[in-house]
C-alpha cells in the first residue's frame, strides 16, 4: 500500500543532536529518523483493553510475515490480541479473535507480563512464553496447520518460575532453561544443572566469542563462562551496582564481540542510570557508560531494550521503551558513543502508551512489516492497544539483508548463532548480530544494514562446536536462509513459509 493512499497519519521527525565528539563522520546520523503512525491505516479493527503489557512481532502462521501480538498483564481479561499481517504486499493486518487461534485460555497456569517469542519444542513454529510476577509462568504451542493463515495453539503448559533466560548451554543442541539461580532444564522439566551461586538477573549470551552461550550477571559481578558445557565463574572488576530486567548483549562497535548495556535500578520501578560495558576480547568487559551518551537513561522497568540497525549503516542503534511514557532511540555512532534526538519519545496523543498509573509501562519490538528494507516499530499504544510505526528515514540508499538461520535437533531457530558480514574477500567487519531469544525481544530472525555494499560475505557460526560456513560475495537487499548443513536459500521471500529442513537438491558446504 502506497503512502499516500493511507491518509491521515501521525508523523515523527527525530531530529538529531550534533554529533559528539569523537564520533564517526561518514554521515550515518546525519538525517533524522522518521517514523509514522500507520496503525488505523494498517490495522482492520482496535480492541482496547484495561491493562495492555507488551506488543511484539510474531510469525505464528510460519508465513514469513511479521504478525502482530499484543498481551494483556493478566488472564482474566481475555484481553490479549493477535493480528495477523495479511502477507499480500499490502503490509496491513486482520484481527484474529482468540476464540479462533487460541491464543487465550482460563486457568492455570498463568500466561502475562512479558513474553518470549520462540520455538521451545523444536517443530519449526513460532511458540510463546509468559512470564507471571508471582506464579508459575505459562507457555502455548503452536500447532498450526502447514499453510493456514490463522494459527492456531493446541496446548498451554507450564512454564517456569522467575526470570527465565533460553539458550543450549549443555550442549544437547536443543533449547533448554535457564533461571536465576543457574539452574538448567530441558523443556521436560528435567534437571540438567542444580541450583548454585547467588540469584540475579542475568541475560545468556556468547560474550567469549568461543561458540557456548555465557550466563551474564552483572548484580554479582560477573559472568559463567561455559565451556564446552561446563561452567566457570568469571569475576568482572568493571561491573557495579544492581540491574533491571532491561539487559542485552550487542555487538555495538563491530570488533567482533558482544558488549552489554543494561539499566540499573529498583525492581519494578524505574532506573538511575545505565551502564555500558565495551568486551575487550579477552574475557573482560571495561566500562564506557561516561561519555557514551546513555548513562543517564531514566527508564521504567517495565519497559524493554532492543539492539537494532534503523538507518542500515551496518552499526546496532538501541531503542528503549519505558522513557517519557514511551519509546527512545539512540543512534549508534560507530565507536561507543550514542546520539539522542530532540524529539525522543513516540508520545504524543496518539503514541501514549496509556493514561493514568500505566502509562510507565511500554513494550515495543521492531520488524520490517512492510518489507521495504527499514525496521519499523510496534509498541503498546493508547487508545487501540497497539501503536504501528513506519520506519519512513531516508536511508540515502543504505543496502539491508535479513538472515533466518536454521539450526536442528530441537533449536529450529539457531539460538546461539553468530551471524557475521564482512567486506568481500576480507576480514573487515561490516556487521554482526547473534541469535537470541528473550522477554526483552532481541531479534531472532535478524536484519541489518550494509551501507554502501552491494555484496559481502556472510558467515554463520552455528553454536556449541557446530559448523561454520562462509558465503562469499552475496548480493545485499535480500532475505537467506542459512542450515546447519552449509546450505543457503538466497532470494527468499515471505508468503511461502519457512521451510524447516533444506530443500531437497540444496548443496552443503561444511567447513
Amino acid at each position: 500500500m502506497a503512502a499516500r493512499e493511507l491518509g491521515a497519519r501521525h508523523l515523527l521527525a527525530i531530529a538529531l543532536l550534533p554529533v559528539v565528539a569523537g564520533a564517526c563522520s561518514d554521515g550515518r546520523a546525519a538525517d533524522p529518523l522518521v517514523f509514522i503512525d500507520e496503525t488505523r491505516q494498517r490495522v482492520d479493527v482496535l480492541h482496547d483493553s484495561s491493562y495492555r503489557f507488551d506488543a511484539l512481532f510474531v510469525d505464528f502462521n510460519s508465513d514469513g510475515c511479521p504478525d502482530v501480538f499484543v498481551v494483556s498483564h493478566s488472564d482474566c481479561g481475555a484481553t490479549s490480541r493477535l493480528w495477523s499481517n495479511r502477507c499480500d504486499g499490502s503490509g496491513t493486518f486482520r484481527h484474529v479473535p482468540a476464540a479462533e487461534a487460541g491464543y487465550y485460555v482460563e486457568g492455570p497456569p498463568l500466561m502475562s507480563g512479558w513474553v518470549t517469542r520462540l520455538d521451545f519444542n523444536g517443530d519449526g513454529r513460532q511458540d510463546f512464553w509468559g512470564r507471571h510476577g508471582r506464579a508459575m509462568g505459562g507457555r502455548y504451542r503452536n500447532g498450526s496447520e502447514p499453510g493456514s493463515f490463522t494459527p492456531r495453539f493446541v496446548a498451554k503448559e507450564e512454564g517456569c518460575e522467575g526470570y527465565c533466560a533460553f539458550a543450549d548451554i549443555t550442549g544437547s543442541g536443543k533449547l533448554e532453561v535457564i533461571t536465576d539461580a543457574r539452574q538448567v532444564f530441558d523443556m521436560a522439566g528435567r534437571q540438567l544443572r542444580r541450583a548454585s551461586g547467588s540469584r540475579a538477573l542475568q541475560v545468556v549470551g556468547d560474550v567469549t566469542g568461543d561458540g557456548w552461550p555465557d550466563i551474564v550477571q552483572p548484580a554479582n559481578g560477573g559472568y559463567w563462562r561455559n565451556d564446552a558445557g561446563d561452567l566457570v565463574w568469571i569475576d568482572v572488576p568493571a561491573f557495579t551496582g544492581d540491574s533491571s530486567m532491561q539487559m542485552l548483549l550487542a555487538d555495538f562497535d563491530n570488533d567482533g564481540h558482544l558488549d552489554l548495556f543494561h539499566l540499573d535500578g529498583p525492581q519494578f520501578g524505574d532506573s538511575t542510570r545505565a551502564l555500558l560495558y565495551r568486551n575487550d576480547g579477552a574475557g573482560g568487559f571495561v566500562n564506557v557508560s561516561a561519555g557514551s551518551g546513555l548513562a543517564r537513561i531514566a527508564a521504567s522497568d517495565y519497559g524493554n531494550v532492543i539492539a537494532a540497525d534503523f538507518d542500515n549503516d551496518g552499526f546496532q542503534d538501541l531503542m528503549v521503551s519505558g522513557v517519557a511514557d514511551s519509546v527512545r532511540i539512540y543512534r549508534n555512532n560507530g565507536d561507543m558513543t550514542f546520539t539522542v534526538s530532540n524529539a525522543t519519545s513516540f508520545g504524543s496523543s496518539a503514541g501514549r502508551v496509556a493514561g493514568g498509573w500505566q502509562s510507565g509501562k511500554p513494550r515495543a519490538d521492531v520488524a520490517d512489516f512492510d518489507a521495504d528494507g527499514r525496521l519499523d516499530i510496534v509498541k503498546t499504544q493508547f487508545p487501540g492497544n497497539v501503536g504501528l510505526w513506519r520506519n519512513a528515514t531516508d536511508t540515502g540508499g543504505r543496502r539491508w539483508m535479513k538472515v533466518r538461520v536454521r539450526g536442528d535437533n530441537g533449536n529450529s531457530d539457531g539460538v546461539g548463532a553468530s551471524v557475521r558480514w564482512y567486506r568481500p574477500g576480507t576480514g573487515q567487519l561490516v556487521a554482526h548480530m547473534p541469535v537470541m531469544v528473550g522477554e526483552q525481544h532481541p531479534q531472532t530472525h535478524l536484519h541489518t544494514g550494509l551501507g554502501d555494499h552491494d555484496e559481502v560475505d556472510v558467515e554463520v557460526r552455528f553454536p556449541n562446536g557446530g559448523p561454520v560456513h562462509r558465503f562469499a560475495n552475496v548480493a545485499s537487499n535480500q532475505e537467506v536462509i542459512v542450515y546447519r548443513n552449509g546450505c543457503i536459500l538466497q532470494a527468499w521471500t515471505p508468503g511461502t513459509g519457512w521451510p524447516l529442513s533444506p530443500p531437497a537438491g540444496c548443496s552443503a558446504d561444511v567447513r
